[in-house]
């Protein structure tokens, strides 16, 4: 990781541990905040200049693309494991959580040109159908 990239993590890291199901949920939230929007980096932050709490994801995904997709397509590394504590997924769920997202890589990033935005989006519509099925 660069400098900057790891200051901008620093930043964005320290968000506490919960199930996978509350994980999801707060993606959920956090994704639909964002979706609606647009990617302005300002409407990130608060102001005293802080990453609004439900900015982080989306924030951390936009500043980390290139590094976070790679991770993703193999189900493991730094920035995967980074983008699953923001999302407050326990260091136990990591893994399980991470291989999820590995399998569902294709619909999260279907081309070249997918945005942080919309692979948020695809996460989080594939929250839901994982969730309409556990229900």
């Amino acid at each position: 990781m660069n400098r900057s990239t790891w200051l901008a993590c620093a930043v964005l890291l320290g968000m506490s541990g919960c199930s996978f199901k509350a994980t999801i949920e707060q993606t959920t939230d956090t994704t639909s905040n964002l979706t609606g929007t647009t990617s302005s980096g300002r409407s990130w932050f608060t102001g005293e200049g802080q990453v609004k709490q439900d900015q982080k994801v989306n924030a951390f995904a936009h500043l980390t693309f290139d590094q976070l997709k790679q991770d993703m397509a193999v189900g493991h590394g730094e920035y995967l494991d980074s983008l699953t504590s923001l999302m407050g997924v326990s260091q136990e769920e990591r893994p399980l959580v991470a291989a999820w997202i590995q399998s569902r890589y294709p619909r999260l990033v279907p081309s070249d040109q997918t945005t942080p935005s919309q692979m948020l989006a695809a996460l989080d519509r594939e929250r839901r159908a994982l969730a309409s099925i556990s229900n």
